[in-house]
Formats: structure tokens, C-alpha cells, sequence
């Protein structure tokens, strides 16, 4: 297939043929000019146009150049990010692990101090109310002993209630591991980190009682 032939005409003299590739370069290096007249099959092109179209094609390899460079560069970054995340997870969850055994021990210190503070022995009980006193203590619930503190569990759920520590306190495992679930694999959407926050906070404020339904004192 025979390529179009271009003809410059430049003050009664003709010059050519010359190639598509060939003028396109003429006209962006400047020597041609709107006094020269380009011809194909006898009739005149607009150079200005062309010139025109050419910078055009050219401003858009530019940004396309430009926008090809700024995702190379994001890919980078997110691929450093997601290297260097592991890491700080492994040190956060350290700390998160250290809060949590010493929140444990300060429950367990404050459970021991309730218990040496125990009010005075009663007075002996007449041997004919004895068994009426053994009824009524045996229908009283035991479910002092198994209480959960409020205090421990706002605390848990303030510092570590992103990973659900409260509710595995609290008894609630399936909410635990569903908040530990979505913080470890969703962390990064920047969504469910505060739809969490925002579902410990309603925790804090309104649960009182622990899964077995014992209050917590």
C-alpha cells in the first residue's frame, strides 16, 4: 500500500515528496511555517491545525507519562507499607498482651483485697431455726465468687478493645473473636477500625452483666 506524499510549496518552488513522519517532524522542530503551504493530492493542508493536533498528542503521552509514574510510585509505597507492617503489628501486640496480663493481675489483686475486708462472723444460729437458715442459703445464688469486675472490663475495653479483651473477660468469645477478626484482617480499610471503636464505646456504656447474666460489681 503506497503511503500519502506530501508537497511544501514555499514561494512558487515544490519541494517533495515527503512522508506523514516527516513533516509531523518539520512541524515540531519549527521549520515549517503558516507561509508554507503543504499539499496532499493538489490540495492545501492546514499546518496550523496539524501543528495544533501534534502538541495536543503530545501534551496527553505526557500525562499519561506522568500518571503511569505517580502509580509506580504508589505501588512502591504500598508495597513498603505492607512490608514494613508485620513488624509494627508484632511490637503492638506485644504491648497489647503486656496491658492485658497486667489489668489481669491488678483484678486479681483487687478481688484478694475484697476478700480479706469480709464483714465479722454472724452470731451462732438457734438449733431451731438452723435448718430454716440451711434452706434459705441453699436457695441463695452463688454466683458471688464469679462476679466480673465493671471496673476491669471498662478498663479492657478503653485500651484493648479493638482486639474484643473485654468481651473474652466479659465471657461474649463469639463478639471477642469477631472484633479480633475484623481488626487483624479489615485493619487497613480505616472503616472497621472505627465501626469497632464505636461498638466498644456502646459496650462500655451498656453492658452490666456478664454472659452468664451475673452482674458485674
Amino acid at each position: 500500500m503506497n503511503q500519502a506524499s506530501y508537497y511544501i510549496h514555499w514561494k512558487g518552488s515544490s519541494t517533495g515528496p515527503y512522508r506523514k513522519e516527516q513533516i509531523e517532524e518539520m512541524l515540531k522542530s519549527g521549520s515549517l511555517s503558516p507561509l508554507h503551504t503543504i499539499m496532499l493530492n493538489g490540495t492545501p493542508i492546514d499546518s496550523e491545525a496539524w501543528l495544533h493536533d501534534l502538541s495536543v498528542q503530545a501534551d496527553s503521552e505526557q500525562q499519561l507519562q506522568s500518571m503511569q509514574y505517580d502509580l509506580e510510585s504508589e505501588i512502591a509505597r504500598s508495597t513498603e507499607l505492607n512490608a514494613r507492617m508485620p513488624e509494627e503489628f508484632d511490637s503492638r501486640l506485644n504491648d497489647q498482651q503486656r496491658k492485658i496480663q497486667e489489668l489481669m493481675q491488678e483484678n486479681e489483686r483487687l478481688k484478694a483485697s475484697k476478700s480479706t475486708h469480709s464483714s465479722p462472723t454472724p452470731p451462732p444460729i438457734p438449733k431451731a431455726s438452723q435448718s430454716n437458715s440451711t434452706n434459705q442459703t441453699q436457695k441463695l445464688p452463688h454466683t458471688k465468687q464469679q462476679q466480673k469486675s465493671r471496673l476491669a472490663y471498662v478498663l479492657l475495653g478503653l485500651f484493648l478493645g479493638f482486639f474484643g479483651v473485654h468481651n473474652f473477660y466479659a465471657g461474649y468469645t463469639n463478639k471477642g473473636i469477631t472484633q479480633l477478626l475484623l481488626v487483624l484482617f479489615l485493619f487497613w480499610t480505616g472503616v472497621v477500625p472505627l465501626v469497632v471503636c464505636v461498638w466498644n464505646i456502646i459496650e462500655i456504656c451498656t453492658v452490666s452483666v456478664d454472659a452468664n447474666g451475673v452482674p458485674m460489681s
